[in-house]
């Protein structure tokens, strides 16, 4: 084509070729647009264009008697009677429209129950469903063994049970509605693979959104769950479902509360702040992923697990909470505590009570003031690595628990104790951690705490230590059964206030507390000295320095 311009005036070809390149560059936003679309199964609902939700108007549309559909052949029949446009077939659904409905203190505004036909209801306003004692129990919108229906930007607010409730329905979606000033705003009771989103379920007497009785698959996502008088969203018995993107915020009991073995769950990017609790899991609620979301500001906890085991709780930001940032509490097991944020709380940023076998790693636990970092209670076989514990009460603090592995913290800048050991709290294995500038002992072990394993931990200025042994020690051990070096290397802690002298002896490095104990093996420097990448990075310095003089040597030999 270029070859072809050749002979035009240049000017001329430029403007051309400008033409072509915004032709192309128009169809191609044109097919974006069209791919961007949002469809749900199929059948078209108005695009979502972000997270945030589009108000419902306040409408006031054609008054209607409440609505009783039962069967697809009873919806064809008042189709037809009612003329509403659609066929009920995917391409061409039923659409409902345009209604006010008074349920008049009745049970319901809209019932539709034993239909698979596609349809949609929008743009109503159905409210004063008031009666609870029969079926459908006083809801704006009632779905029942309910496949392929829509409903969106409908005001369902001011009924006595619920705004919108779908039981044993599936394959149904949800989106822009305001559900506000019922009991529950939207309910899913055995009913699966829905799509719940933005909509408004805020200021209801129970919670916001409410999945029982085995509801799974189900995606909601983006809604507005807050200022309920219970929950923001409530699982019980329900499984494999996402929660995503939803403000979970000043509801008055939780944001999230996952119940009775509701288990693999994805909840993910949620603001459960400002709540009783940020996200708490109770009954075996197993196998759940819980990351990203802002679990901070609650007048409890950020984040609470009650005989909950083996989920993920990741990258959650869990600061500013009453009480404990992460609450890990009666046999909640084998649970991955990994690279949340916890500081600031007004007691301790991460709290085990009788919980054993999980792994706690790179979290940031600092600044509780008086209180602790990780506190540990009736806890053991917990893997403890990685954790910021600095500028709190007690870095680490354990009570009667043992067998744990606690390596490669930072317990530094307490105000009291880098770490404390007691109540028979025996058989830790303690190595690679920086005790600095804690106000009082880096660790303090007493009250039947044995065969603790202490060693390859670094210790520098704690409880007023300067130079030399005989000055203040920087940890204590009343019990003097406590390992303090590692026999087999020959190697124990650094500790900066060392002399250097009686290496190999137990005049080596004393600790205190009167019961003997000691530092055969004091480390000459702090460990590990240089992390393998900055050994590499040392190595390659050095290679170039050797390389550049050779080069230098030679060119001076000529």
């Amino acid at each position: 084509m270029l070859d072809g311009l050749r002979g035009w005036n240049p000017i001329l070809a430029l403007a051309v070729l400008c033409f072509l390149v915004l032709g192309v560059f128009a169809v191609l936003t044109y097919q974006s647009q069209q791919k961007n679309t949002k469809a749900t199964d199929a059948f078209s609902v108005e695009p979502v264009a972000n997270s945030m939700q589009n108000p419902v108007m306040e409408m006031k549309g054609i008054t209607h008697a409440p609505i009783h559909i039962n069967g697809n052949a009873d919806f064809a029949n008042q189709a037809q009677q009612e003329g509403w446009a659609g066929d009920g077939t995917q391409g061409n659904p039923y659409i409902i429209e345009g209604y006010d409905i008074n349920g008049n203190g009745g049970t319901y505004c809209i019932w539709i129950e034993n239909t698979d036909v596609w349809f949609v209801i929008q743009n109503c306003n159905l409210y004063g469903a008031a009666d609870t004692g029969s079926e459908p129990w006083g809801t704006g919108i009632y779905l029942k063994n309910v496949t392929n229906g829509a409903l969106q930007n409908n005001n369902c607010s001011g009924n006595s049970n619920g705004g919108i409730y779908m039981d044993s329905s599936s394959n149904n979606n949800i989106i822009n509605n305001d559900c506000l000033g019922n009991f529950y705003g939207i309910t899913l009771a055995c009913s699966s693979n829905n799509n719940i989103t933005i909509n408004n379920c805020s200021g209801n007497s129970d919670a916001g959104i409410y999945i029982c009785y085995y509801s799974k698959n189900n995606n909601i996502t983006n809604n507005n769950c807050s200022g309920n008088s219970w929950d923001g969203i409530h699982l019980t018995s329900s499984s494999n479902n996402k929660m995503a993107y939803n403000n979970c915020s000043g509801n008055s009991y939780n944001g999230i509360y996952l119940y009775a073995s509701s288990n693999y769950n994805y909840i993910t990017n949620n603001n459960c702040s400002g709540n009783g609790n940020g996200t708490y899991l109770n009954s075996s609620s197993n196998y759940n992923y819980i990351t990203n979301n802002n679990c901070s500001g609650n007048t409890n906890y950020g984040i609470y697990l009650y005989q909950s085991s083996n989920n993920n709780i990741t990258n959650n930001t869990c600061s500013g909470n009453y009480y404990y940032g992460l609450y890990i509490y009666y046999y909640s097991r084998y649970n991955n505590i990994t690279s949340n944020n916890c500081s600031g709380n007004s007691r301790h940023s991460i709290y085990l009570w009788s919980s054993g076998n999980n792994t706690i790693t790179n979290n940031n636990c600092s600044g509780n003031s008086y209180y602790d970092g990780i506190f540990l209670v009736n806890s053991s076989n917990n893997t403890i690595t990685n954790n910021n514990c600095s500028g709190d009460g007690i870095g680490i603090d354990m009570y009667s628990s043992s067998n744990n592995t606690i390596t490669n913290n930072n317990c530094s800048s307490n105000s009291n104790y880098g770490m404390y050991i007691y109540w028979s709290s025996s058989n830790n294995n303690i190595t690679y951690n920086n005790f600095y500038n804690n106000t009082k002992y880096a660790i303090h072990l007493e009250a039947g705490s044995t065969h603790n394993i202490i060693h390859h931990n670094n210790f520098w200025r704690n409880n007023g230590a300067s130079k030399g042994v005989s000055a203040n020690c920087q940890a204590y051990d009343n019990v003097g059964t406590n390992y303090w070096y590692d026999n087999t290397a020959q190697e124990g802690n650094y500790w900066s206030n060392w002399d250097g002298n009686s290496w190999g002896t137990p005049s080596a490095y004393p600790i205190a507390g009167g019961a003997g104990a000691y530092d055969m093996y004091p480390l000459s420097n702090p460990t590990p000295e240089l992390s393998p990448l900055a050994v590499l990075v040392v190595a390659i310095v050095m290679l170039g320095t050797a390389v550049i003089l050779g080069r230098r040597s030679n060119a001076h030999g000529k």
